[in-house]
């Protein structure tokens, strides 16, 4: 019976299962200790003010804003959400300052920012559009209504999603190179904040119908919602992309394996069936480095393996 760093691989059919079902386990128990803490940590958050919201008085752009993209990308689009969600509504409960707009700019920025991550770009963009044609569109309050050219540069976030741009972004997020690093982390958390800014103007729209209150807000966000958009996204990519880079040094990533990672079909399938390996797998040259010496005691385990190779 062979071991390893991590694990025992055990040859019987009904003890490896039974393995399997403890690793499962304990990866469930690690993520839900990880959001527990992240979700009091977007509360605290919510209690450091960045920018006043115009035409709400007392409320309050929080550092939650920031951490909600950071939430996204470390625990998926999912898990990621449900945080934001979760310790929104703590927040709320707690802190005057902190508002149902944020609550919903949270959520949303989670969402997007862990779609993205995931490499799950279609599905951001049919959000991120369908958002924008309610927040646009919003019968006689909406922007297109009123005053369009508030929305110009929520339109340049959906040129960035949807152009080569975002695609290199999101192959770059798992670099060790510190710049790419840094740009896929500023890429992704701009669209992301948008998304969310898109969401809590919404909710804003729900709750302010007033067309005339309306058009002058619009018309004076113009070029001041930006600005703030960026500053915010610099900050989550200063933040953001080394404490990605120290968890995944340590092997210490809330997410699942493959869940936020980018990979292809074949390595997670490689991930699920061999928990013995002593570390995640991120490209498919290490995924080839790991059969060979892991395997090299047992010729005749890496023949599934030569299988699923000629398959991808």
């Amino acid at each position: 019976m062979p071991f390893y760093r991590k694990h025992v691989v055990i040859d019987f059919p009904n003890a490896r299962v039974t393995a399997r079902v403890s690793i499962k386990e304990v990866s469930k128990t690690k993520n839900v200790a990880f959001a527990a803490c992240f979700a009091a940590l977007y509360v605290i958050c919510s209690f450091l003010p960045a920018f006043p919201i115009i035409g709400a008085v007392g409320k309050t752009i929080t550092g939650a804003t920031v951490m909600a993209v950071i939430i996204g990308i470390l625990f998926g689009p999912s898990l990621g959400a449900l945080i934001t969600l979760i310790g929104g509504i703590a927040a709320l409960s707690v802190n005057l300052a902190f508002s149902q707009f944020s609550l919903a700019a949270g959520v949303f920025s989670a969402l997007c920012a862990g779609l993205l991550s995931a490499g799950r770009r279609s599905l951001c963009s049919a959000i991120y559009i369908g958002l924008f044609m309610l927040f646009s569109l919003y019968p006689f309050v909406g922007p297109f209504w009123l005053y369009p050219w508030v929305t110009w540069f929520q339109l340049v976030t959906l040129v960035i999603l949807i152009s080569p741009l975002q695609s290199v972004a999101i192959k770059g997020f798992h670099s060790k190179k510190g710049p790419r690093m840094f740009f896929a982390f500023f890429v992704i958390s701009l669209t992301a904040t948008m998304a969310g800014q898109i969401a809590g103007s919404l909710v804003f729209e729900l709750f302010v119908a007033d067309a005339t209150f309306l058009l002058t807000y619009w018309a004076s966000l113009t070029f001041i919602y930006p600005v703030e958009r960026i500053i915010l996204t610099i900050i989550a990519a200063v933040i953001g992309a080394p404490l990605w880079a120290a968890l995944r040094s340590m092997r210490f990533l809330p997410s699942p394996v493959g869940q936020a990672t980018g990979k292809s079909a074949h390595e997670n399938t490689f991930s699920r069936r061999h928990h013995h390996l002593s570390r995640g797998i991120y490209t498919v040259a290490e995924l080839n480095r790991c059969i060979s010496y892991h395997h090299y005691r047992c010729p005749l385990g890496s023949f599934t393996h030569q299988q699923m190779r000629g398959r991808s």
